[in-house]
């Protein structure tokens, strides 16, 4: 966990001021229970803090911070449920197509729930070569993971309308993050469907046709998928929402556009301590096929 601390200058105050807060108190509880703080790093406006903390569902983490010349700062929050998960597959919409991967979820229609989404691409290419057969056999191998844009994300059965629609986070660094709500969920559950490019799993050997025993090399490239899905707090939610408005509003830094109210759970800080409960598949096999 990772807590990012800045002293907050009014708007009519000196430009100049130290915003790094200066002989910072941090005590972190889960359940009542303390926690060990790290002071981690500073950079020229602010410092970062971590723990270590694995979460469970209904902990209540709660965060007090004092700093010279600021009154002490509180924050609580409750870790949501884990995201159910009843299913996931693998399919293409016609023959070479896009492979699409089609996550299902179960939500609770009682409450109001919160999610992100995101997709990973787990890339491993091998290379062997003997050609001579007293040699010994030189094999490579390389493995990279990306994050999938999520620029193409559709859902089935139902139509997504522009207030439920899925809301990225305003970070330009995480375009590959999906955040949205419940809404458009029906009787409780959604299908989201990604797709996730046009990769194939290749395999090619020289000479072809021979025994593995007898190939002089050979390239491998296998793809694979990794989903995680996080139930995020509504807070989080509603603090993000509201900084993406900001910053998708050309007018509001030039005072052209009413002001925004930012959301925060913070007690005397501006801000949001947000917690999330993450469930992350296993990496999935590439199931569309080959070329070779």
């Amino acid at each position: 966990c990772t807590v990012r601390l800045q002293k907050a200058i009014p708007a009519n105050g000196n430009s100049s001021d130290v915003t790094i807060p200066q002989n910072v108190t941090m005590e972190v509880s889960v359940n009542g229970a303390p926690v060990e703080v790290r002071h981690m790093e500073d950079n020229s406006y602010e410092s970062y803090y971590s723990f270590d903390y694995k979460a469970s569902s209904g902990d209540m983490v709660r965060m007090e911070i004092a700093a010279d010349g600021v009154q002490t700062v509180t924050a609580e929050g409750i870790v949501p449920d884990a995201p159910e998960i009843t299913g996931i597959r693998q399919y293409t919409t016609r023959e070479y197509g896009p492979n699409v991967i089609s996550v299902s979820i179960a939500d609770n229609p009682q409450k109001d729930d919160f999610y992100t989404l995101e997709l990973y691409l787990r890339k491993t290419e091998e290379n062997y070569y003997k050609w001579y057969p007293d040699d010994e056999p030189d094999i490579s191998t390389s493995c990279d993971t990306t994050a999938i844009r999520l620029n193409r994300l559709y859902d089935e059965p139902i139509t997504v309308s522009p207030d439920d629609s899925p809301i990225p986070l305003p970070d330009k660094y995480i375009p590959e993050t999906l955040m949205f709500n419940d809404k458009s969920f029906r009787n409780g559950a959604r299908t989201f469907s990604i797709e996730a490019g046009y990769d194939r799993n290749i395999y090619n050997q020289y000479p072809k046709d021979v025994p593995l025993e007898e190939v002089k090399s050979y390239q491998k490239i296998t793809f694979e998928y990794k989903v995680v899905i996080r139930s995020i707090t509504p807070e989080y939610f509603r603090y993000v929402t509201v900084r993406r408005s900001m910053d998708d509003s050309a007018f509001s830094g030039l005072g052209w556009a009413p002001s925004f109210y930012a959301f925060t759970n913070i007690s005397n800080g501006i801000g949001i301590m947000g917690t999330v409960n993450t469930w992350e598949s296993a990496w999935l096999q590439n199931d569309f096929g080959s070329n070779q």
